[in-house]
């Protein structure tokens, strides 16, 4: 059965939490160095190769969870390359791509991102594509792409700002980066992606406590079943890297998700019980 574009993109967010927990998870057996090989071909961005690493893992520990969900994951991953490869720009195709941007991001293989989202804005040309490509650019450290393509785009939103002031203070030019992140306001509607860039930016800027506030709110906002991929990110991040050394850093990673749990983590939203309460 086809998934709906939001379908796909709710079983994405629901996998990151896997891929984020199932290598720690998974224990030795038949399926051990098939799903350490897939493990090993994504990190290089290896999709194809690590599905078929992930499914002859699944094969040979049918009753391994980890496994399962991994192959489950890789194959709809490479639906999504598909598609976006062979479709032209349309609502699902937008969608698509954003699945597979947030995968890239989110699983540590932004070169990937960066390639799909150059794509994207090509044919996009909005804010919306601006900030994926922004975002990659960042993860990837290309700050000089980064504020050459948000000179012309950080006016439009706060959350361009932010990437714009944090690819300005990583490249040193501080007033510069001071005087854009003046456009980049908190609300209380503030998504958690958002309140985690916020995070980022005040730390490069200096500002440690309100980098620490912004964080645990990000991490209260944060679905539970992605909140462990949000910590781990926080922990590899060279921008938060001044607050590592706080104990105060340790204390904001504690914090649990306020968010109320919708989603039952089941491979399939189509047999999902609480299908259509997902939200975002």
């Amino acid at each position: 059965m086809s998934k709906s574009p939001r379908s796909l993109l709710v079983l994405t967010l629901v996998a990151l939490a896997v891929l984020g927990s199932g290598l720690a998870q998974a224990a030795p057996g038949a399926g051990a160095a098939h799903y350490e090989q897939g493990a090993a071909q994504l990190k290089q961005g290896q999709i194809d190769a690590a599905a078929g690493s992930f499914l002859a893992a699944a094969k040979a520990e049918p009753k391994n969870q980890v496994y399962v969900q991994q192959a489950l994951v890789l194959r709809r991953v490479q639906g999504l390359r598909k598609f976006v490869a062979t479709n032209d720009l349309s609502k699902r195709w937008e969608t698509s791509a954003r699945s597979l941007h947030l995968f890239y991001v989110q699983s540590g293989i932004p070169s990937l991102a960066v390639e799909l989202d150059t794509i994207a804005h090509q044919r996009m040309q909005n804010t919306t594509s601006a900030a994926w490509l922004a975002e990659s650019y960042l993860e990837t450290g290309q700050n000089v792409e980064a504020t050459n393509l948000l000179a012309t785009y950080s006016e439009k939103s706060p959350h361009l700002a932010a990437y714009h002031a944090i690819a300005l203070a990583r490249l040193g030019r501080m007033d510069d980066a001071q005087r854009i992140a003046q456009r980049a306001v908190p609300t209380n509607e503030a998504e958690p992606g958002y309140l985690f860039d916020l995070a980022r930016l005040s730390a490069v800027l200096g500002r440690s406590p309100q980098a620490l506030s912004f964080l645990q709110t990000s991490f209260e906002k944060t679905p539970a079943a992605a909140l462990p991929f949000s910590k781990a990110r926080a922990k590899a991040s060279p921008d938060l890297a001044t607050l590592a050394a706080q104990p105060a850093f340790a204390e904001v990673l504690a914090t649990e998700s306020k968010v109320k749990q919708t989603c039952s983590g089941g491979s399939s939203c189509a047999s999902c019980p609480n299908r259509g309460g997902c939200g975002k």
